[in-house]
């Protein structure tokens, strides 16, 4: 176990030291939109990387992005968004009045153009936002946006999105490239159509999220009584809790890439203590610490939102239920199985060779978010 704590310990070191880079990337992208008396503000933010995916952002493959290469491609983004994103007030679709992008390098404290960005941390940080607002005569009854991304972004890329007006908010995600979202005024109830959709969301989120799930898979790998697994997933579900709390108060920020790095160490740490270690019974306060760490991988999914701080609760909260909910499916879809297979005399060797497998993959997700690298296969 002395062996085991150490190298866990080198990896999280080994993380913290390395330059930092675009951890775990999720092809995503933020929409909000602004509701004023006589104005509909708004932007579209996409990653660098995200957006050099679906446009010819670096003609030249030097591995960099410039200035000039930016504001070449600037006019057919704009083209681009204002043919897959579509904004009705009261049934009545709207035209965009304005379309700019704003001030491409706002991360990098250098604006000197024709300048290349080689610095990886600076690539990660540098996001691009599309401005653009609508005139209209009075406040709209109800706003309705649809994007469809999916044709240039592909079926992977999400989109977190928002209606704010004052202190009232509808939001959800956009998967798979598309979505929409209906805000009604808030002397409408609206809020079950943002609830549904993030408690959605976060069952999907950990259906996809195959670290999540081997992680809970190599915690349950040795069976044991259902009260004891009921006790890991609660754990789990508590620590989700109150990491979402502190994440959502901005009590605790910590950088993605950490967390990203963390949470893949937490795999092969379980995996390699199934060596050494076949009893469930202390395993909840294992996954209570873990958990900490997964949540705030939850977390980030969301926080980039820039939503009112009531609305932005209800999302993580929502969206944490999602989340439990899939957990606790995928639980009752193993635990018989496991209880049936464990009284087999094979058994061990089966659970050794899956932790084996686990550890592997884990191991390989570290190396991937720790070099920035794609060489799994999930």
């Amino acid at each position: 176990m002395k062996f085991l704590k150490i190298m866990t310990l080198s990896g999280v070191l080994f993380c913290l030291s390395t330059s930092w880079g675009s951890a775990h990337t999720v092809d995503s992208s933020q929409i909000q939109l602004t509701l004023q008396e006589q104005r509909i503000e708004g932007f579209v933010s996409f990653n660098l990387d995200d957006l050099a995916r679906g446009f010819e952002l670096d003609p030249n493959d030097d591995l960099a992005f410039s200035l000039n290469e930016i504001q070449a491609i600037e006019p057919q983004v704009e083209q681009y968004l204002s043919e897959q994103m579509q904004v009705l007030a009261d049934g009545e679709p709207l035209r965009f009045e304005v379309f700019f992008l704003e001030d491409p390098f706002f991360n990098v404290s250098q604006r000197q153009e024709g300048m290349a960005l080689n610095n990886p941390e600076t690539l990660s940080h540098s996001n691009l936002n599309f401005r653009f607002h609508f005139l209209i005569s009075q406040m709209p009854h109800d706003v309705e946006l649809k994007v469809d991304f999916s044709e240039k972004f592909g079926e992977a890329h999400s989109s977190t999105v928002g209606i704010v007006y004052q202190d009232h908010a509808a939001s959800s995600i956009f998967n798979q490239g598309r979505g929409q979202l209906f805000w009604v005024h808030p002397n409408q109830h609206s809020a079950p159509i943002q609830v549904g959709a993030f408690i959605l969301s976060g069952i999907e989120h950990i259906l996809i999220g195959y670290d999540h799930i081997l992680f809970l898979l190599a915690l349950i790998l040795w069976g044991g009584r259902f009260w004891e697994l009921l006790k890991i997933v609660t754990s789990f579900t508590v620590a989700h809790s109150i990491t979402l709390a502190l994440a959502t108060l901005n009590v605790v920020q910590l950088p993605g890439r950490w967390i990203e790095c963390a949470i893949a160490l937490s795999i092969v740490f379980v995996a390699v203590e199934n060596f050494f270690v076949r009893s469930t019974k202390h395993r909840w306060i294992l996954t209570f610490l873990f958990g900490l760490i997964h949540g705030f991988g939850f977390a980030n999914v969301l926080k980039e939102l820039e939503l009112p701080r009531t609305a932005l609760m209800t999302s993580l909260v929502t969206f944490n239920v999602g989340v439990e909910l899939g957990q606790m499916a995928i639980v009752a879809v193993l635990f018989l199985p496991i209880a049936f297979l464990s009284k087999r005399a094979f058994y061990p060797k089966l659970a050794l060779t899956g932790s084996l497998l686990i550890g592997l993959f884990g191991f390989g997700w570290f190396v991937e978010r720790v070099f920035n690298l794609s060489f799994m296969p999930l």
